[in-house]
């Protein structure tokens, strides 16, 4: 699981760097994720694991529950960890309040690029454009779905960085 990980990582690093000329959702679908995110954060307020299951997808990797690995990160609040999951209330607080606008359509270019990673291939395929939303912001980077309801978040790695100056 580690290996693949870090090709996400480095995937998603170069990627989300070189992400230019994204395409922006409508206020309504801003709004929806929004809806989305404020869900989700009742979750962790009340340390609802099996709600957060249900807006995580269910992303396998070498047979290991990736969201469970996910919701540790959640409950253990670290706003010092920089890495793949890292998490903390503030940053998660700072999303919800403003940063969720930032949130785009996948674009043609980082569909390409993750298209070669077997965890995202399967993904991609399924989905077009904007069922899949980015955030990309300060080093921060957060993958949702947004096809279905409810919306799921499919990746997240540097959310403390928000915390940065």
């Amino acid at each position: 699981m580690k290996n693949s990980l870090v090709i996400i990582l480095i995937l998603l690093g170069t990627i989300f760097s070189s992400s230019i000329n994204a395409q922006k959702f409508d206020e309504k679908k801003l709004d929806s994720i929004h809806s989305y995110l404020l869900e989700f954060q009742s979750k962790i307020k009340e340390k609802d694991t099996a709600g957060l299951m249900n807006l995580i997808y269910p992303l396998n990797i070498n047979n290991d529950d990736v969201r469970k690995k996910m919701i540790r990160h959640i409950f253990h609040n670290d706003e010092n960890k920089m890495g793949d999951f890292s998490f903390s209330n503030k940053a998660f607080d700072l999303i919800v309040d403003t940063i969720y606008k930032k949130i785009t359509p996948i674009s043609d270019e980082l569909r390409a690029m993750l298209s070669q990673n077997e965890e995202f291939k399967s993904l991609l395929q399924k989905n077009t454009n904007s069922d899949i939303a980015v955030l990309d912001f300060r080093g921060a980077h957060i993958v949702l779905l947004v096809n279905n309801q409810p919306f799921q978040l499919y990746f997240w790695e540097g959310m403390n960085k928000l915390l940065k100056d």
